[in-house]
């Protein structure tokens, strides 16, 4: 056990230092533990001295003084943050809405995988056709193998099993589950929403957009081809896809049926905002490149908001006459 207090209530400290410096030359090995040790306790002892030691001003200095107006500041930069935060999480579920279809989940057509597929495809089509001139560079086992190892790479990154496509919200609770059963072969189950759940998440594999992760999830019973299922099955919901977050939220959640009554309730609570978003409808094509790119930063500028007025004059003037009912 480090007793610091003991040097440190010694009447000349001065003395401490030289002796513990003299020892440290003579008689410490710094290569061995013990000598390492010596060398921190000497450093904190020495520490520990400057701060009991301090002048008044010195405190002052390495004190920590927030003044109120500073708790203002920070108080008002997180409700802004906040404020922010919810507003780009809004945008964004109207564009993954306007791209969703009615549904609540569906998975993108392309992604990194499939992206780094289709070059290693491209640079194996490219090899093929530059054949005879690689052969005459390198012979012609060496790029007959490389073509093939690099068809194969890209391929397999389109061989998809048991992922989900998409997820559609039914009456009484009920989802319609979509999944790849091969790369070209999709099959639907319907269950309900209380024997979902999530199991685990597999990996952080979003290219950015979203900080979501893959997760596979478990499905305890459901029904395929007017057959009922009561062994569970898993399948695994990939991340680079379009999903309303508060329905897909309930769904990967644990729900005990068992325990909780009000699950049929809160099912149907949350499909009826989730046919309000659908109503309501979601951002166009153009619109939600901006959002998923820029958040709209760029957007509504003094100049386009005075051009906007400019081409549509009857929108303004309803407008301005609206704004003066409420406000006088």
């Amino acid at each position: 056990m480090r007793d610091f207090g003991f040097f440190l209530d010694h009447g000349n400290f001065f003395k401490v230092v030289d002796t513990l410096e003299k020892f440290e030359v003579n008689m410490v090995n710094k290569e061995s533990q013990a000598g390492r040790d010596f060398v921190v306790f000497k450093r904190q002892l020495y520490q520990m001295y400057e701060v009991r030691h301090r002048s008044v001003w010195e405190h002052e200095q390495f004190s920590l003084n927030v003044e109120r107006r500073n708790l203002k500041w920070l108080h008002e930069a997180n409700r802004d943050f906040i404020t922010e935060l919810q507003r780009v999480n809004y945008l964004d579920q109207l564009a993954d809405t306007g791209s969703l279809g009615g549904k609540v989940f569906k998975k993108k057509f392309m992604n990194a995988d499939k992206i780094r597929g289709l070059s290693m495809l491209g640079l194996s089509v490219f090899g093929w056709m530059k054949l005879p001139v690689l052969t005459m560079m390198m012979g012609s086992s060496l790029p007959m193998a490389a073509i093939t190892m690099g068809a194969m790479y890209g391929m397999n990154q389109f061989a998809e099993k048991q992922v989900i496509s998409s997820i559609e919200s039914l009456p009484d609770g009920m989802l319609s589950i979509t999944y790849m059963k091969s790369p070209v072969i999709t099959a639907t189950i319907t269950a309900h929403v209380k024997d979902v759940y999530a199991v685990c998440a597999v990996g952080e594999d979003d290219m950015g957009a979203d900080d979501v992760e893959s997760n596979v999830i478990a499905i305890e019973k459901f029904m395929q081809d007017n057959e009922h299922h009561t062994s569970p099955i898993c399948l695994t919901l990939p991340a680079d896809a379009f999903r309303d977050k508060q329905m897909m939220e309930w769904i990967m959640a644990k729900k005990d049926a068992k325990e909780e009554t009000t699950v049929d309730d809160f099912t149907d609570m949350l499909r009826e905002k989730f046919e309000m978003r659908c109503q309501k409808g979601g951002l166009g094509m153009l619109t939600a490149f901006h959002v998923r790119e820029t958040g709209l930063a760029q957007f509504a500028k003094e100049k386009e908001i005075e051009q906007q007025m400019l081409n549509d004059g009857s929108e303004t003037e309803d407008s301005i006459r609206r704004l003066q009912e409420l406000y006088g």
